[in-house]
């Protein structure tokens, strides 16, 4: 199978299917990439730790910063905890929290920055400047 073709079929898999986590498997929310394929995850809990990319999503599946993962857990890892089994893309991240299953994990998909955030009132800056941006025009 080509490169071309893989990509195509791995790509199509993580848009088309919705994806509901079994017992086994949790959703967690990408922290970091440290690199070598391992991406620092944190669950609804607060427990960080890392998961590897099985060799499928490698060069095909861009994951960021703020990403939804399901993962499966490994039994015999210390440092890499979990192994990602699927890539939520928005949308899936859209139903599931309308099901309830990842209502713990926040509301937004990408939270704006720490040092956006305004700490006594809890509103973004970036917000607060545009509407102040156009109560004056």
């Amino acid at each position: 199978m080509s490169q071309a073709t893989k990509r195509k079929h791995v790509v199509k898999e993580v848009l088309g299917e919705h994806m509901v986590p079994s017992d086994q498997q949790q959703i967690v929310r990408v922290l970091r990439t440290p690199g070598n394929n391992l991406h620092e995850v944190e669950t609804a809990q607060g427990q960080r730790f890392l998961v590897s990319m099985p060799s499928k999503y490698r060069k095909n599946i861009w994951i960021k910063r703020g990403d939804f993962l399901i993962v499966d857990p490994i039994e015999e890892g210390e440092k890499v905890k979990a192994e990602i089994s699927f890539v939520l893309c928005k949308d899936h991240v859209r139903s599931l929290q309308k099901e309830g299953l990842c209502s713990s994990l926040g509301t937004g998909l990408r939270p704006s920055p720490k040092w956006l955030r305004n700490t006594t009132t809890g509103t973004d800056r970036l917000s607060q400047n545009s509407q102040l941006s156009h109560s004056h025009q």
